[in-house]
């Protein structure tokens, strides 16, 4: 008898041995990472410890049958507007820049409705944009979030909002959206090369610094003018002047107004 229960013995052991998870096994445990509220040796996959916190937790609904008084410690909120723009087939580093901005100008509160928290997620996409080079007008960022039918003044709202809120050393300031990313901007909608897009630019740089009206006028009106004058120009009759308009969101009267001032100067030059 005393031998068959030896035969139980050798075979207990061995588990009776084993490491519990998070236990000394030789591994120093110098490369962790915490999933889940979980620190984890990235070595050897042992699960050291987990992440408390005694902080009051106000958040409970009637409805959630969780306990109240628990310590766990909430979920990142880091990722706070991923969900916002990935429908929106924007580039990834695009979208990280934005919320990274929007993390800083809110602080951790949570903003809710159109008028707070999507007016501030297009101003801070409108700064990322212009932080990548690639500066979008008020209009395209419209167009671009229409699903979520801000209209100007909250757009506005929103650029304010990041200008009073962002960490001074951003510079948001420091960039400026010029007619030159307008003609390109449009000279894109209008489906025009490359050639042509460039074409336009170098017709703007040739009348800029010989009239006053360019300096006055808004950075969109004026790439109206220029853009329908080289198509004009290239292209007669190809580009009727009301569909045109429309297209852009530029009045007739300013396109006009523009173009009178660009032959005015060429006949100068």
């Amino acid at each position: 008898m005393t031998d068959h229960f030896d035969v139980f013995n050798t075979l207990v052991e061995p588990c009776a041995t084993a490491e519990l998870p998070g236990t000394t096994t030789g591994c120093p445990h110098t490369s962790t990472c915490v999933d889940n509220n979980v620190v984890i040796c990235l070595l050897c996959g042992a699960e050291i410890e987990t992440v408390q916190t005694f902080e009051r937790e106000w958040r409970n609904y009637q409805s959630d049958k969780s306990n109240p008084t628990r310590c766990v410690a909430r979920k990142a909120t880091g990722l706070v507007i991923m969900k916002d723009l990935e429908s929106m087939g924007l580039g990834e580093h695009i979208i990280s820049i934005a919320n990274s901005l929007y993390v800083q100008v809110t602080k951790g509160k949570i903003k809710r409705g159109k008028s707070s928290r999507k007016a501030i997620i297009a101003a801070c996409l409108f700064h990322a944009y212009k932080r990548v080079g690639t500066p979008k007008s008020c209009d395209m960022m419209r167009e671009i979030m229409k699903d979520t039918n801000l209209d100007k003044s909250d757009f506005l709202h929103g650029i304010k909002q990041v200008a009073l809120n962002l960490d001074k050393s951003e510079n948001v300031h420091t960039t400026y959206i010029t007619p030159v990313d307008i003609i390109r901007e449009m000279m894109t909608l209008l489906n025009a090369t490359p050639q042509q897009c460039e074409g336009a630019i170098t017709l703007f740089n040739t009348i800029s610094p010989h009239t006053k009206l360019f300096r006055e006028s808004r950075p969109q009106s004026v790439a109206a003018g220029i853009v329908f004058h080289y198509i004009e120009s290239t292209n007669p009759g190809s580009s009727p002047i009301k569909p045109f308009s429309k297209k852009v969101k530029i009045s007739e009267l300013t396109v006009n107004k523009i173009r009178a001032e660009i032959r005015r100067v060429q006949a100068l030059l």
